[in-house]
């Protein structure tokens, strides 16, 4: 739900700051440059502009990647999207750890649901956003993810392929944490997640970067 949450300010964040995305057909090319595609008799562009939407917007920007087609909604409501991304941003970073906020699954699902509002004040029922729009594929929990293109390098972990390590030790299923540590409530210990059969984790380092910096200039110091 965090790396949801991740995907989605940033998917957010381009929308607010660049405007709707263009199919796959039209990615990369400028728009003055459709005339001659289609003079041409380029399928693919001539498919490409018969699925876009119509334009929603009021101001426009170049994007210099013609990924997006530029037109962005009023300053305001631009603004409050770019603010929830920020938000989002934040809620999740891993600055929580060491402010002792805790995280809930209701906490990150009402984040999404703030999300959903805004898109339905910013883009009513998603008029104008085509359906490859990545915010518009995250709210519809329409995302696909296929192991073997992504080379297993996806920090998303389905539970049945995941394992818990602790330690060094592989936590069982079924066991509670108790059963392996025993009932000690004073010891903080960091869990870590892997794909199963990908073996133990990175251990964490003695210490902290900061602690390191210092030890570093004291010696150099002296």
């Amino acid at each position: 739900m965090r790396l949801k949450i991740d995907r989605a300010a940033m998917a957010l964040e381009e929308l607010a700051s660049k405007g709707p995305l263009k199919c796959e057909n039209l990615r990369g090319l400028d728009e003055k440059g459709y005339a001659g595609y289609v003079k041409g008799e380029d399928i693919t562009v001539i498919d490409g502009l018969k699925v876009m939407p119509p334009v929603v917007g009021t101001r426009r920007i170049l994007d210099e990647s013609n990924y997006r087609i530029g037109w962005l909604l009023e300053e305001s409501m631009t603004q409050k999207m770019l603010e929830h991304a920020m938000s989002m941003k934040k809620l999740i970073h891993v600055s929580s750890v060491a402010d002792k906020r805790f995280l809930t699954k209701a906490m990150l699902q009402e984040q999404l649901d703030i999300t959903r509002g805004l898109m339905m004040m910013s883009y009513p029922g998603f008029h104008g956003l085509g359906e490859w729009e990545p915010i518009w594929v995250i709210l519809e929990n329409k995302e696909e993810w296929d192991d073997k293109m992504a080379a297993g390098l996806s920090d998303d972990l389905a539970p049945e392929n995941a394992v818990l390590w602790c330690v060094s030790k592989e936590l069982q299923r079924g066991k509670t944490f108790a059963d392996h540590f025993g009932k000690n409530e004073k010891s903080k210990m960091i869990i870590k997640a892997t794909k199963k059969g990908g073996g133990a984790p990175a251990k964490e380092p003695m210490i902290s970067e900061e602690e390191h910096k210092k030890m570093l200039a004291f010696y150099h110091k002296k």
